[in-house]
């Protein structure tokens, strides 16, 4: 199709003439179908915000003849004309049919292509599809696997063609696609079979898979077909990690799965004791063991009731558990033993007053559960706070787990300025973070500095880097983005999320935040835990407060459900 008719159809259709530019900005588009409700649905991507443009073409229709027709003849010939602009680089077209049986082609251009990407897709009417279920139906509910498989083969290009490639699965494979059909019920409509043939079609192909590590890679691919999108939610599964996926994999080719539950079952193990095995490092095992504890792998209430887990996270990383069973045994058994020997900081040591120190003895860390009762004994008894202090609550449920401390003189002092080292040890104790073979390289920072483990942890996991010099200035105050910086650097390695609870808006200062802050910048915002000032700016390097601080790290815990 030439560029001439596509515009001459455009603008007859009330389209904005365009300019064709430079080629290869759009790719192919995804099209889904519904065939219950007539519903098309193009969606693809192209360059920033640009203009994209959607021609469908009617069955039997050929692109090639339209050119030589007139404007009028033109729009006969298709079953749906339209543009609008893409959003940051997306695009999406839906629209109903009221078209006849075929095979659509589709063409979409954006204003950067000079040829429009092409596709396609079968459609029926809703009144044949809806007889088509009701034969579907009935040989669901006599059970008929055979007569099942028949009806997919002959129906596959119509209302299955982008079904995880149901046509390339063998002949028993298919069998075993028509039994998940039989062990899913009846389906409600003709998109709740696809999806089932979709997801036991993926089920199987893992199983025909060649290799460990293919079965690995389509078990990642296929994560929203299979109902398993959670993979998001494990920042340790890396695409280059061949190790992983292919040890994924490999706990995964065990046996068919006769229900869907089986199989969503025997992925929430192999994600958990994969994961331990390959943990690149001991801070993501709590993470690890936390998920699999939610979701029903494994019970630990022991190891969940410790205030760390330090000690048993280091005793069982990258160790090969064969069952979920066995793994749930050597926790607890590490837990009832007494395996955790964290007992929190010890930042008084030549700390000079410091908010570290202190550490936590045995009481759980749960800031979310439930609001401290300010009126019971355990109050702060700090001479200069009161618990109508705006920060209350957060130096309270920081102090009862240990993260931070008073003075000798029994003040808190929440308006003085927290420095670079005291930040970051409440920071990393307020998560349950440190490794105590790590090394500090800082030329600043020696053995003997009260705050050198965590110095140390925070440097070996990529949560602080110091300055063109080599130092990290641990005496200089924590700015309001370097405490950003920090924080988001905690929750990337501890591998927790926290959702955004509206879109960012640009302070009036944006530009004065550094570019390695930005991203923890925007997303605590978007958090609502941090905010802007009354004349609308954020004020990126002007130093936090010890009430500031504490406050900032216990909203983040909150958000992320402690």
């Amino acid at each position: 199709m030439n560029k001439k008719r596509f515009l001459s159809v455009l603008s007859a259709a009330a389209a904005s003439v365009f300019l064709a530019q430079a080629a290869g900005a759009a790719e192919n588009p995804e099209i889904k179908v519904d065939f219950d409700n007539g519903i098309i649905t193009v969606s693809g991507t192209a360059v920033g915000n640009e203009e994209v443009f959607l021609e469908v073409l009617n069955p039997g229709v050929n692109a090639d003849e339209i050119d030589s027709l007139g404007t009028e003849a033109q729009l006969g010939m298709f079953d749906h004309v339209e543009q609008k602009s893409a959003a940051d680089g997306k695009y999406s077209f839906s629209y109903k049919t009221d078209g006849e049986a075929g095979r659509y082609t589709v063409l979409v251009k954006s204003t950067s292509d000079t040829e429009p990407a092409v596709s396609g897709f079968n459609f029926e009417k809703s009144d044949i599809t809806a007889q088509s279920l009701q034969t579907l139906n009935g040989y669901i509910n006599a059970k008929d696997a055979e007569e099942i498989k028949n009806y997919l083969n002959d129906n596959s290009d119509l209302y299955f063609e982008d079904a995880v490639y149901y046509k390339d699965l063998s002949d028993e494979g298919k069998t075993k696609v028509a039994e998940g059909l039989i062990e899913a019920g009846a389906a409600a409509a003709m998109s709740d079979a696809k999806n089932t043939v979709i997801r036991y079609s993926a089920i199987q192909e893992l199983y025909e898979a060649e290799s460990d590590l293919q079965r690995g890679k389509l078990l990642l691919e296929y994560a929203e077909e299979l109902g398993i999108s959670s993979t998001a939610e494990y920042p340790f599964i890396k695409a280059e990690d061949d190790e992983f996926i292919t040890n994924l994999g490999s706990r995964m080719k065990a046996e068919r799965y006769a229900a869907y539950s089986e199989f969503l079952s025997a992925y929430k193990t192999a994600m958990c004791l994969t994961g331990v095995k390959n943990a690149e490092n001991v801070g993501l095992i709590k993470g690890i063991i936390r998920r699999a504890s939610d979701s029903g792998v494994i019970s630990v209430p022991k190891y969940m009731a410790l205030q760390s887990t330090a000690a048993i996270d280091q005793k069982i990383v990258k160790r090969d558990f064969s069952t979920a069973a066995e793994l749930a045994s050597t926790i607890e058994n590490l837990a009832a033993a007494g395996g955790n020997t964290y007992g929190g900081g010890g930042g008084g040591a030549g700390g000079s007053g410091n908010s570290g120190g202190g550490g936590a003895s045995g009481s759980v860390y749960a800031p979310v559960a439930s609001t401290p009762d300010t009126g019971s004994n355990e109050q702060i008894t700090f001479a200069d706070l009161t618990n109508e202090h705006w920060a209350y609550e957060s130096i309270l449920c920081l102090k009862k787990h240990g993260s931070l401390n008073g003075y000798e003189d029994n003040t808190f002092k929440p308006d003085i300025n927290v420095t670079r080292r005291e930040f970051l040890k409440i920071a990393l104790t307020s998560f349950d973070i440190e490794d105590k073979g790590a090394v500090c390289s800082f030329n600043d920072i020696s053995e003997s500095d009260w705050c050198y483990l965590w110095i140390a942890t925070a440097q070996s996991l990529d949560i602080i880097s110091g300055d063109e010099n080599g130092n990290f200035n641990g005496d200089d105050n924590i700015t309001r983005q370097d405490a950003a910086k920090i924080l988001n650097g905690i929750l990337t390695f501890k591998s927790y999320n926290i959702p955004a609870k509206r879109t960012y808006a640009e302070f009036a200062d944006d530009g004065d935040i550094s570019d390695y802050a930005i991203e923890g910048v925007k997303m605590f915002y978007c958090a609502e835990v941090i905010n802007g000032y009354e004349d609308g700016r954020f004020r990126p390097k002007e130093p936090s407060t010890r009430a500031e601080a504490a406050k900032m790290i216990f909203s983040v815990l909150q958000k992320i459900g402690g």
